[in-house]
């Protein structure tokens, strides 16, 4: 990931997001497996502190991307797409974590990573800010675990913003 003064800091592992009350804001981690993959992967984050708390189990959600192989991306009219090359995966669809309508039940994770079949596991990070939560910068824990172990850990700073999102979209 290249360095963003805004949103990643390799040096101190650290992930930057911003947001206003009453918001869901989003981040994509990409995993690469190395030495032939890993298995039995899974990502924690943890709760988020500052001038309150913003408890992660209610508040994030996380989802794997699936990848689709395509074999031909030329459409059947018009000239070659060189917008989708042909033989190559691409990010389909996202798999919570967790199903939405049975809870507790786990579907998207642990799942494996197959260096051979392509290194990079892409995993999208859903985060609420509740409507309620005081401004500041708030901080947590992000953990990659691979068969139960901690393979990798960063830090997720949120800064809440004094702005209030209203409850209905239009």
């Amino acid at each position: 990931i290249p360095p963003s003064a805004r949103f990643w800091d390799p040096r101190t592992r650290t992930l930057r997001l911003h947001g206003a009350r009453n918001e869901v804001i989003g981040a994509q981690l990409m995993l690469t497996a190395t030495r032939g993959g890993m298995k039995n992967v899974d990502i924690e984050v943890g709760d988020l502190t500052g001038p309150g708390r913003i408890p992660a189990k209610e508040n994030v959600e996380l989802f794997r991307e699936v990848y689709q192989f395509v074999e031909n991306g030329d459409w059947s009219w018009g000239p070659k797409s060189r917008v989708l090359p042909s033989h190559r995966w691409y990010p389909e669809v996202l798999v919570p974590f967790t199903d939405p309508w049975v809870p507790g039940r786990r579907v998207g994770a642990p799942f494996d990573v197959d260096a051979a079949a392509g290194p990079n596991q892409g995993v999208f990070l859903d985060l609420t800010i509740p409507g309620d939560a005081r401004p500041g910068v708030y901080a947590g824990r992000i953990r990659v675990r691979v068969a139960g172990a901690v393979a990798a850990e960063a830090r997720l700073e949120l800064t809440v913003h004094p702005i209030n999102l209203p409850d209905e979209t239009h």
